[in-house]
């Protein structure tokens, strides 16, 4: 049996225990390393995909739906409210004979 069995160490302040050596870092190379990596890269591609559809999402759900909703067409001159508003061309009436001879 040791004979300071109960004493304090001389290197350690008495009522402490001696420290435990400290966790080491993960060699360069190693698979622990190459594993966080891979998670931490995992993570922030999935979070990139997750940002786009929700941009992708926003997007069409604004342009598709939300706008189209609440897109009111104003005149500036009240006759023209009524007026069509797509044109149509000599082709649009083939019975139509050309002016051209």
């Amino acid at each position: 049996m040791p004979e300071n069995q109960g004493e304090e160490n001389e290197t350690t302040p008495p009522g402490t225990s001696p420290t435990l050596p400290a966790s080491q870092e993960p060699a360069i190379g190693s698979r622990e390393l190459a594993k966080g990596s891979a998670s931490k890269r995992r993570r922030i591609v999935t979070w990139a995909w997750i940002s786009l559809g929700a941009v992708a999402g926003s997007w069409l759900l604004a342009a598709y739906l939300i706008l189209p909703a609440i897109w009111r067409h104003y005149e500036h001159q009240p006759a023209l409210e009524t007026a069509p508003k797509t044109t149509l061309t000599l082709r649009a009436f083939p019975e139509t004979p050309s002016t051209s001879a």
